[in-house]
Order: C-alpha cells, then structure tokens, then sequence
C-alpha cells in the first residue's frame, strides 16, 4: 500500500486524555475514542480493531494530515521513523504518558501536560482568552490501564520492544517509578525506552533503574538559550547549568544511555535557534553531530510558525538555510501557509503572549526584540 505506516497494528499511544491511538500525533474521531475511566475493556483488544479504516487508507486518512502535510514538504514524518523499527504480529512500539505532573509550564504546553498550567488557562479564561481542552485537576493513568500495560510488557514474546515516555515530566510522576519497578528482567534485556524530559531534576533512583534495560534514549526537550529558555519554561530561577549538571551525572553513572534532544520549534523561538544548537554541541563529543529530533508546534495554532508574514519567515529561512541541521525548518518554512486567518492568528498569538506577560511580569519584547516589528506592522 503507499503510504502504508505500521501504526495501527504495532504502536499505541496513550497520552493524557486517556485517549488510546496508533500514535501521538493522530487525530481521533469521537468515535474512535475509548472512556478512559471504563475498566472494563482491555485497551489491546480495544486497539486490535479501532482503526480499520486506518490500515487501509495509511496516511491518507484525515486523522494521519499532519505526517501527510510534513511529508509533502519534504520534512521526515512520524509514520517515515515508525516504518523503520522491526515488524511484529502485536504491538512492540509503546509510546505512554504517565500523568500530567510537570515542575515548569512551557509556554506551548497546557494543563493536559503540566499541573503548573491549571492556574495559568483559569487566569486567561477569567481575561476573555479561551483556551480548548482546559483541564482542572491532576491526571494520572488509571491503575488498571497501567496494569494492562505491565501484563503487556512482561507477556511479550518477541526480542525487541520500543517504549516512548513523555510527560508531564517522567522523572517527577510517580507511576513512571511504579511502571519500570513492575517490569521483568526479560523484558528489559530487549527493550529500548525513549524518555523525553525537560532535564531539571533526576533522582539517583531513577538512574539505578535506567541502568537495567537494554538501552535508554535520553531525550532533553530543550527550546532555547538564556533569557529565551526562561521566558518558554516559565520560570525566571532556572538556568542550563542545572540541566548541563544532571545530563553529566547521567552519562558518569550509566553505559546504556544515548543523549539527544527534542526541539519544538514555535514562534517564540523560531528567530532563536542557533544559540540552542551551538549549546548542543558544546554538550556533545566533537566528533559526534548532535543527535536532534525536530518537530513543529501546530496546537495551538497561533503558534506555529507557519503564520509569520513572508518577511518574516525569510528572515528565519535566511539564518538557517545554509546548516544542515535545520534543513527540516527551512523546508517547513517554505511550505504552503496551511491557515487562511493568518492575520487573526497573528493577533491571537500577541494577545495571548501580552495576557501571559502581565501575568508572568515578563515582555516578550525585552526577550525577542523583532516582535515588536512584527506587531507595528500588522
């Protein structure tokens, strides 16, 4: 089949919304939902059939644009990257969110992701901004899902198996903790497991039980430098040298752990990026490229960077066009403007940036500067 992916048979994802999905970028229809409070259904038998549609179709499905829309434009897609891990007649491809317990709220994140949002999304909804999926509470998996997931695991019988885990951040979420203390020695010894996390914080515990599977991607999600790093993370009392300091205790205490980052490129730091990768690389041996994972924020819209006016994405285009490194961004730059309220979303990107400052005493002119241009011309 062209444009055959993997996905709905080998790779579930399980993310905060207690939504079950052949990965994390699907976009489900109601009806492919699974309540994530109904105990009574196996999530694995709910996979096996949920997405028929999906095997035929591949990424012409309308849930599967945005790797469709990626691909287009020449930029490596999620089902590209799935298709290349090994075939298998049950699921061998895990990509799972714990819980949404989170120390930082990263401005292109939400509540869905970070406890530190809650207080945040109520201050804009009290000022008029509406923000979609809005929740109120903690969210943890259900204990008889995250069960599912350890019968899974231990029952699997095959000799290689691709675990995903994303926040939240891991490191700071209980059942994380609970999940790797539950699996068995036989299923470590083949099993790979990706962990993103934001770097501030790694307990010795959690680097003792690293240690014990076959391999670890330790993934930094990592947005920018300096005053921008903060101004993103939201929090004016975090630096670098913390993350620098945990990643060198990592590397000193293990051998089975593989350092890269993940980039989420937004407008914010859509200008900024060469100071990030030049930090990357100090981090890195001189002889290694940095090992980078390039994705694009398209929710909420006002973020993604493909609404910048044409000036201004040349600008962007301009400063990366010539690093390898960033031939992903320069290709999604060119790409079609998929939004036909460019100009409102540009207004809704400034005024959901002046609410958060106010709210967070900070200006994102001081940080940015040529947003300010940006805004006088609009």
């Amino acid at each position: 089949m062209e444009k055959f992916c993997k996905s709905p048979w080998n790779h579930m994802n399980i993310n905060n919304g207690g939504q079950i999905r052949p990965c994390c970028i699907f976009r489900a229809t109601p009806n492919m939902h699974l309540n994530p409070n109904d105990d009574s259904v196996n999530i694995f038998d709910f996979h096996k059939t949920a997405f028929e549609e999906v095997k035929q179709q591949g990424i012409d499905h309308p849930a599967c644009s945005r790797c469709k829309n990626y691909e287009d434009v020449g930029v490596q897609s999620r089902r590209e990257r799935t298709n290349r891990l090994p075939d298998s007649d049950t699921i061998n491809f895990l990509d799972i969110t714990f819980g949404n317990t989170c120390n930082l709220k990263c401005r292109m994140c939400r509540s869905m992701n970070s406890t530190k949002w809650l207080a945040d999304e109520l201050y804009l909804e009290d000022k008029g901004f509406s923000l979609p999926g809005r929740r109120t509470k903690k969210y943890v998996v259900p204990q008889t899902r995250l069960q599912q997931i350890i019968d899974h695991c231990n029952n699997f019988e095959g000799d290689y198996f691709y675990l995903e885990v994303k926040g939240g951040e891991p490191f700071v979420t209980d059942e994380f903790l609970h999940f790797i203390d539950s699996l068995n020695d036989k299923f470590k010894s083949i099993c790979e497991m990706r962990v993103f996390s934001n770097g501030t914080t790694i307990d010795d515990k959690y680097i003792d039980k690293l240690k014990t599977f076959k391999k670890i991607k330790y993934t930094l999600s990592l947005e920018a430098t300096d005053k921008l790093y903060q101004y993103i993370r939201g929090s004016t009392v975090l630096s670098l040298d913390e993350v620098e300091k945990n990643l060198i205790n990592i590397h000193q205490k293990t051998n089975n752990v593989e350092f890269g980052t993940s980039l989420t490129v937004c407008l914010y730091n859509i200008f900024d990026l060469q100071p990030l990768l030049d930090w990357m690389e100090k981090m890195h041996h001189p002889a290694e490229t940095p090992n980078v994972f390039v994705n694009f924020v398209h929710h909420p819209r006002y973020l993604d960077p493909i609404i910048l006016p044409s000036k201004y994405k040349q600008i962007a285009i301009d400063q990366y066009k010539d690093n390898p490194l960033f031939e992903n961004v320069v290709k999604y730059l060119q790409g079609p403007n998929r939004y036909e309220d460019q100009e409102a979303l540009l207004k809704q990107f400034f005024e959901f940036t002046n609410l958060l400052d106010v709210r967070r005493r900070e200006d994102i002119y001081d940080v940015v500067p040529i947003f300010k241009d940006i805004r006088n011309e609009l």
